[in-house]
């Protein structure tokens, strides 16, 4: 066979389509991206490359699967020639992820406790910011422990804002501690009041308004004392010794260790107090005698006591109102009660006899005083002469 000779024909290049690959990147404040172009269209091992003329992120900020578009997308190598390109421009997706910004000269404040683990950061600066891009530090930080304690370890939380904040990511500063001290705090008394037991002895509750929250603080004292052991309103009550205890203790400091409060001391009911013995001329016979507002006791509890008496007017209640006599152990033999006077009785010195006297016939001696406390915390006296009791006002 012989071939046919003097044949031709043309082979025109292959059209191909460019596709782009997005590359991602680390924010650099601008939109430039980079990409990767090819063709699937390509023959084998050709030798075809692929250029542009730019490739752009839709903006310069942080993002995931952000677009980017390829323009001006060309063909070059040895057998570029036998392409055509369906394309010269492409879109594809890529990321721009954050940029790193670490923080300079950090300095931690040290504070008086208030039982929280708040720290006070400052002096910080950012390096790494990007151009004229507007970041703000905003610096805070924990303490390891809310308890007072010295070099404690401080934790970063820095922030960042403004406008290109979202832009970059922040590296704390590490190595950071500060001390917490005591917070001073002042104890107060509140005297509590006592009855009349011949004692200075003070009862008192501690406490101060400045502990914190619900901390578990508590105060002593060595010593409670009042100003002298007598009955009396407001006295004055001297406390020492002050000292706290308590799973938070070891927070505060004591601005002091004494204190002064009042509280009363109000008389006993009742005391007895044998002051002598005697009998009326006329038999069975009632005295009156009530204690004067200021009446105080000095001596109680088996000691003796003296007074002396003035005359006041005379008294003689009406036999409908006179007071319920209460029962007494072995009562003298009835006898018509004589009209008596009422006396008014304060104390003197010390002695163990009841000196009285009137501007009519002179009251049967007691031989029995009980001191009793009326409504109004003030002291009575009451008397018994001849086993009959008869105060003048009941309490």
């Amino acid at each position: 066979l012989t071939q046919p000779i003097g044949l031709s024909a043309n082979i025109t290049p292959k059209p191909i389509t460019v596709t782009a690959t997005g590359i991602d990147k680390t924010y650099d404040g601008t939109a430039a991206a980079s990409v990767t172009l090819g063709s699937s269209g390509l023959v084998g091992s050709d030798s075809v490359s692929f250029t542009d003329t730019s490739a752009t992120f839709s903006d310069k900020n942080v993002g995931s699967n952000k677009t980017v578009t390829v323009q001006g997308i060309a063909a070059s190598g040895s057998d570029a020639t036998n392409y055509s390109l369906g394309n010269t421009a492409a879109t594809t997706t890529a990321s721009i992820t954050p940029a790193t910004l670490t923080v300079n000269g950090t300095t931690v404040a040290g504070k008086v406790y208030d039982g929280t683990t708040a720290a006070s950061l400052s002096s910080g600066s950012l390096a790494g910011i990007i151009g004229s891009d507007a970041v703000t530090l905003n610096q805070t930080g924990t303490f390891a422990s809310k308890n007072v304690g010295n070099a404690i370890a401080v934790t970063a939380a820095d922030t960042l804002t403004g406008t290109d904040a979202g832009n970059y990511t922040l590296t704390q500063p590490t190595g950071l501690s500060a001390s917490i001290t005591p917070k001073p705090i002042t104890v107060t008394a509140t005297g509590i009041d006592k009855t009349y037991d011949g004692t200075t002895a003070a009862s008192v509750t501690l406490g101060s308004s400045g502990l914190v929250g619900s901390d578990s603080v508590s105060f002593t004292d060595t010593s409670a004392t009042f100003s002298d052991k007598n009955v009396g309103t407001n006295k004055t009550v001297t406390v020492q010794g002050i000292a706290a205890s308590g799973t938070d203790a070891g927070n505060y400091s004591l601005g002091n260790t004494s204190a002064t409060t009042t509280a009363s001391i109000m008389a006993s009911t009742p005391y007895a107090l044998t002051t002598g013995s005697g009998t009326s001329g006329n038999g069975r016979a009632s005295a009156y005698i009530s204690a004067l507002p200021n009446f105080t006791v000095n001596s109680v509890l088996g000691s003796s006591l003296s007074f002396s008496a003035s005359a006041v007017p005379q008294l003689t209640p009406a036999a409908s109102s006179a007071p319920p006599t209460p029962p007494v152990t072995n009562p003298s033999p009835s006898a018509e009660a004589p009209t008596s006077p009422a006396v008014a009785v304060q104390p003197t010195s010390s002695g163990s006899t009841m000196n009285q006297s009137a501007d009519s016939k002179p009251p049967a001696t007691a031989s029995m005083i009980v001191l009793l406390p009326n409504r109004n915390g003030q002291p009575l006296l009451a008397v018994i002469n001849n086993g009959v009791n008869t105060p003048e006002n009941q309490p």
